[in-house]
This record gives structure tokens, sequence and C-alpha cells, in this order.
């Protein structure tokens, strides 16, 4: 079949047709004829071009594919990169003076994702050579330790080779960094010497070795800046239980920061006398953080926890956020409400007050709400209407009795409506059943 026939019969079938249909007649051709249909068809325009390399691709002809390395299409010298990196068994650093930097690009990330070692270092020592240190920085982490280790300290390497070390090479590195730690006087240059998402990939793949860096090289009172966020909440993921014990030595640290990302999601999984401790400087330093680390735990312990965290203060006066109290048990929460509706803040801030009586019990509330609802305010009226809808969704009983009181709201104006009709939209469906 001559190259015009086979155009002409590949002409009318599809995409996935057209490849299948010369695949079949490239296998049925002898080496020298093979080569020529893929010499015929790098002649022609684009997708001629493109067809050719499917040949090649069959062929494993790395030496086919090189010679579509200078073609004016970029998307067939991309093709061609990854298949002369797919099947040459040796590169000569010629390579690099004759492609173009987008060609070279494709080139080298094929050979790093198939791991061609020995290609690889032939390549990196030639860019090298040439200067050329930001395309080098690519393979450096494909190639073997011993190659790594020689010429690790003899450039400025750019910050992302460390980042690829941390991800590829791990050992190597942890290594380098246990070295740094030993002869540093002031280890928190070590911390600050790579960047956060080196440290981040390290907590990744080696979460071990970056605790124990923590436990001997860190402040008493912060953790290490390169840490947070990323590298923090990756040893959160994987050794939860230890990233606790750091903060619960580091409360005014951790009031400043906030929590770790995923560590109230996880805190399920640790005990109470892990979490009592972080919880104690929570409440002491920022309360608002221990609503977080408390909502995801079951009832009894967020009791059980808040109890512990506050055992040692003089809480009389505290005032706590209404967030917090709002996650808490049915009996503490009602406690700590109707405790600070006795501080001097209930008397003066009346839309603080109403929101502690949304927090009660709805037996304690129902009266002082309902003389708030008559109020001559709008924003008063809608703010006690609120409040008693909530108070009610939190206790066991009463919906009916605030659903007769609401029908007052009919002739009400409309942000009065709105902040009721609000509040009704947080209690669940089943609650309306015996209204």
């Amino acid at each position: 079949m001559s190259h015009d026939e086979l155009l002409y019969r590949l002409e009318g079938l599809d995409h996935h047709e057209r490849i299948s249909e010369l695949v079949a007649h490239a296998r049925g051709l002898s080496p020298t004829h093979a080569e020529a249909l893929v010499h015929e068809l790098l002649r022609g325009d684009t997708y001629q071009r493109l067809l050719a390399l499917q040949v090649v691709a069959l062929r494993r002809d790395a030496a086919g594919a090189a010679t579509a390395l200078g073609d004016p299409s970029l998307a067939v010298r991309g093709l061609a990169a990854k298949l002369l990196a797919r099947h040459a068994t040796t590169l000569t650093t010629d390579l690099l003076d004759t492609i173009d930097a987008c060609t070279l690009a494709k080139l080298l990330g094929e050979l790093v994702r198939r791991g061609r070692g020995a290609v690889i270092e032939t390549l990196a020592e030639g860019l090298l050579e040439r200067g050329r240190l930001h395309e080098a920085t690519s393979l450096v982490a494909a190639c073997s330790v011993a190659w790594i280790e020689a010429r690790l300290d003899a450039f400025a390497w750019p910050e992302p080779v460390w980042r690829r070390l941390a991800e590829r090479q791990p050992a190597l590195l942890c290594a380098r960094i246990e070295r740094s730690f030993a002869s540093a006087e002031r280890p928190e240059l070590v911390w600050r010497r790579y960047h956060p998402s080196v440290w981040t990939r390290l907590c990744e793949h080696r979460p071990d070795v970056v605790a124990s860096w923590v436990d001997r090289f860190s402040e008493a009172e912060i953790l290490p800046s390169a840490l947070v966020p990323g590298g923090l909440e990756e040893l959160v993921r994987r050794r939860a239980a230890r990233v606790v014990g750091w903060l619960a030595t580091r409360g005014p640290w951790v009031a400043q920061v906030g929590l770790p990302k995923g560590l109230a999601a996880r805190a399920r999984n640790l005990d109470d006398e892990q979490l009592a401790p972080v919880c104690a400087g929570l409440a002491r330093s920022s309360p608002d953080k221990l609503t977080g680390l408390l909502a995801g735990l079951p009832y009894p312990r967020r009791a059980q926890l808040f109890e512990r965290a506050t055992a040692d203060l003089e809480t009389a006066r505290i005032e706590w956020p209404t967030p917090l109290l709002a996650v808490l048990p049915t009996a503490l929460r009602d406690r700590e409400a109707a405790r600070m509706l006795g501080l001097t803040r209930a008397r003066t801030d009346g839309s603080w007050r109403r929101g502690l009586l949304g927090l009660r019990s709805i037996e304690a509330a129902r009266p002082a709400l309902e003389g708030e609802g008559r109020s001559s305010q709008a924003a008063e009226r809608g703010e006690a209407h609120a409040a008693l809808v909530l108070a009610t969704m939190r206790s066991p009983t009463g919906m009916a009795e605030t659903l007769a009181w609401l029908q007052r709201i009919r002739n009400e104006q409309d942000p009065v409506r709105l902040a009721v009709l609000t509040a009704l939209a947080h209690v669940p469906g089943h609650r309306f059943t015996d209204a």
C-alpha cells in the first residue's frame, strides 16, 4: 500500500480507528518499509507527523523520535521528547544545546517519571557544566544518593531542589538536617534555613524524625514558625498525640496562632488525659478556640474536659463566649449561662443578656424573654423572640407554648418577623410534630 493510499484509507476514520488501523498496518511492515513510512509521514502536515510518531512508538525507535525534536510544531516536539525519554538507552549532553526549553522540560519530566537514573545523571551533569541550575533542579532528586551528596554543596541550588529532595529523597535530607542541628549553636536558624514547604514534605514522609527534632530543638514557649501551618497539619494527621503534647505547654502561643487544622476532628481519638492540658491552656488564654476543640467530642466528654479545664480558674467573673456555651451539655450550659446573667454586663448589654437567655432552659428563660418581647424597640423584640425559639430548641419541651406566643408576630415589623423566621429555620423539623 502506497503512502497516498494509506492516507486515503485513514481519512474516513475517527481518531481511535485511525490509530488502530495505522498500528495494524505498521506491524505488517518490514523494518525498512516501516522506517520509510515514518520518513514519509514526517514530511507531511502536523497531523501526519503525529501519526509518524505513533509508528515510532510502536517500533520503540529512539532515533526516529530524536529526528522529530526539531519539528516546527510544539505538540510534535513534545511527543517526540516523551518517546525519546521512554526508549533511548543513552543520551548525549549535546542534545541540551539543540532543543528548546519547552521540549527539554518535556524530556526531563518524562525521564524523571520513568526513573531513568543513568540518563538523568548524564544530562544533569551536562546542565551543571553549562550553568543551567534551574533546569538541573528537576533532575537532582532522581539521581543516586552518591551523585547528590557529591554535588549538593558545590552549587547554590535554587529553593525547589530542597522541596524535591524532601519528597523523593527524604532520608538523605533528614541526615543532612540532623548534622546541621548537631553542629548549630542556634537551632532556630536551622528551622529557618528551609522553606516551609520543605518541612511540610518531610512531615508527610518522615513524621517521626521531624517530631524528634521538635522535641529536641524547638523553643519551650513556641513551635518553629516553619512548621505553621502546613507541617503541623501533616503531623496532626499522622501523630496527633504528639502535637497535643506540644500544644499543652505552649498555651499563649496556641492562643495567638490557633489550633492546627484537623486537630478538632482527631480529638475524638485522643483520651482526656492528653486533651485536658490543652483545654486548660485555651480556657485560660483563648476560650473562643476551645469551642472548636470541644465541638467534635461526645457531650459527656465535653462536660468532663470543660470542668477539668476550668477547675483551677476563678470563674465568678469570667464571660465565656456564647459559641462555647452553645456546645456544652444542657446542664453545664444552663449553669454557666445563669452565672453570667448575674454579671454587670448582663444588666447593661441587652443583646448579650438576651443571647444568654437563649442558652438557658426554656423554663428558666421564658418569663424574662416574654417580658422583653413586649419591648417598645423592634430590634429588642426580634432578639427576644429569636432567643425564645433557640431556648425552646435546646429544651426537650415547650415548643407548643413558644409557637402560640409567636402568633403575635403576624402584625409585627419585617425585621422582627425576619429574626423569628431565621431562628425557626435552625430548629429540627421533628420538634414541630407535637406543636
